[in-house]
């Protein structure tokens, strides 16, 4: 039964916060109205809440209502007015949105068993132990989405610094940062620019940006087929409430007027020169500088150490759109695919 009475107390939020946001947009004399669709790529996925991504036009708008979207979105995007455009939500949306929303990210992983055989004095321990047991991974998962959106809107932020980091942050790390009140606080009811964090098990789940009362922006996961999307609110709390039932713990948190998120910390110094060689060697392509630590509960009680690899792209703004846009090596911009 308390259950049931914070699930119903967690709607009511939403909704009265919903009823403020329709307020807001009606004075602008705006409907929103998300449309879904869904690409073949999707269809297998597990959870039938991940298999669609939302589209949220606007029309055209006047200069009154582009101004007022402006201003609720923060003046973030760099999309320029223009009186017969056909507007969209993310046109609204932080450049990195842009840059991402409506794509996959194909993951890689480095076989661990390439490592396996290597035997030399100054070699073993702790990080070699780790690399050999679980390889190494470039991909990036929710809160690596939330995180560099967080990160790169806060005031500190350099606006010279085009650099957007790709990776897996371990999940003590996201837990920290995602529930620490050295970076945010916890409210009552969410509004555009703040941030879901879903916590399963005593351990960090899920996290997303609300960019409507009812619609946010994330990453569903971490796998091949997990898009960067728009996402209908009750949906995702539908696929994490299934999942953990009672153990489900769901926040909401505001970051404006905290310390910055940190960047991922690199080089990573307990990586000796003995093991960059042999990784530069078995893995080519690889730049061991771009490694860096984390950790993942394979088991319940014990959070293992694994390695990701971080790829560095830039956010630059499309010349022609005005959207945020990836620009990286070749061999990361071919791991995006756009949604059909």
């Amino acid at each position: 039964m308390p259950y049931i009475f914070f699930l119903l107390t967690q709607l009511l939020l939403v909704s009265f916060a919903q009823a403020n946001e329709k307020n807001t947009f009606i004075g602008l004399g705006i409907s929103l109205s998300p449309i879904k669709h869904f690409d073949s790529r999707l269809k297998n996925l597990p959870n039938e809440e991940d298999r669609y991504y939302l589209e949220v036009p606007l029309g055209n708008l006047s200069e009154e209502q582009f101004s007022g979207l402006q201003k609720i979105y923060g003046e973030r995007s760099k999309v320029p007015y223009d009186s017969s455009r056909n507007y969209e939500l993310i046109d609204f949306l932080d450049p990195e949105i842009q840059a991402l929303v409506n794509n996959l990210y194909l993951p890689v992983f480095y076989d661990p068993s390439a490592l396996a055989y290597f035997q030399m004095e100054g070699l073993e321990g702790p990080v070699w132990d780790a690399l050999k047991k679980r390889g190494l991974a470039s991909y990036a998962n929710c809160w690596n989405a939330t995180s560099e959106v967080l990160r790169r809107r806060h005031p500190q932020h350099n606006p010279s610094d085009d650099r957007y980091f790709l990776y897996w942050p371990g999940r003590t790390d996201a837990y920290e940062w995602f529930t620490s009140d050295q970076y945010s606080q916890t409210i009552e009811e969410p509004e555009i620019g703040d941030v879901m964090v879903l916590i399963g098990k005593g351990q960090i789940q899920h996290t997303a940006i609300f960019v409507t009362n009812d619609l946010i922006f994330e990453k569903t996961d971490g796998g091949e087929k997990d898009p960067y999307r728009i996402s209908f609110v009750a949906d995702v709390l539908k696929k994490y409430q299934r999942a953990y039932g009672e153990q489900l713990v769901i926040s909401y948190r505001r970051f404006s007027g905290f310390q910055a998120l940190p960047e991922p910390q690199l080089p990573y110094t307990a990586l000796l020169p003995l093991h960059r060689n042999l990784l530069k060697g078995v893995y080519p392509g690889l730049n061991p500088d771009q490694v860096v630590p984390s950790c993942e509960f394979f088991k319940p009680e014990t959070c293992e150490p694994t390695h990701s690899v971080v790829e560095t792209a830039k956010i630059t703004i499309d010349a022609e759109t005005g959207r945020g846009r990836v620009e990286a090596d070749p061999l990361v911009t071919q791991r995006f695919s756009v949604l059909r």
